[in-house]
């Protein structure tokens, strides 16, 4: 029975793995496997309320497919934070309450935060939400649905003439200037 994981007759398609969605993307670890195929090996290999060993737990989805599957779980792992990361995915949280939390500390930061990334242009401010960089300079400023603030960086030399006790010196300054272009949609 175990062996049918080879059978060489089987089309290695109907192993694809899913993307991490949901509570598998909530973080990363290094040893993540694909949740739909550990399932399917659950429920191919364990019956309805039978335990799942693995003693090797790492990201816990071994034991969350196998109590969604309705199997009993035993997960253990040398590394603690396998162990903090399994538990937390398997505590049951109130969505409405985190929403309240987070509503809660929205309205507190948010204005603040905000005000973090404030654009002022032609009398006018926008919230930017990206900033573009390209080699280690800011060439571009996205902002909502109104317009893209593209920017410019504008090299000027000038020649400085000083006159100090009748010797006249001559410098050249270079001067870098940003000119903020505003693209409406």
């Amino acid at each position: 029975m175990q062996l049918e994981i080879f059978d060489v007759k089987k089309n290695i398609d109907d192993y694809s793995a899913e993307s991490y969605t949901g509570i598998y993307g909530v973080h990363k670890y290094w040893s993540k496997k694909p949740y739909n195929i550990i399932r399917h090996f659950i429920e191919k290999y364990s019956q309805v309320e039978e335990i799942v060993l693995d003693p090797f737990c790492g990201s816990g989805i071994s034991i969350i497919e196998s109590i969604l599957s309705n199997r009993k779980a035993v997960g253990f792992d040398i590394n603690p934070s396998a162990i903090f990361i399994t538990k937390q995915m398997l505590n049951k949280i109130s969505t409405s309450k985190l929403y309240e939390s987070y509503l809660k500390i929205e309205s507190k930061v948010k204005d603040d935060i905000n005000s973090l990334y404030v654009i002022e242009r032609e009398n006018k401010k926008y919230l930017a939400t990206h900033f573009i960089w390209e080699e280690n300079k800011l060439t571009e400023i996205w902002v909502p649905k109104t317009a893209q603030i593209r920017i410019l960086q504008i090299q000027l030399k000038v020649i400085l003439v000083l006159s100090v006790n009748s010797i006249t010196i001559k410098s050249i300054i270079t001067i870098h200037k940003m000119i903020f272009f505003i693209i409406h949609e």
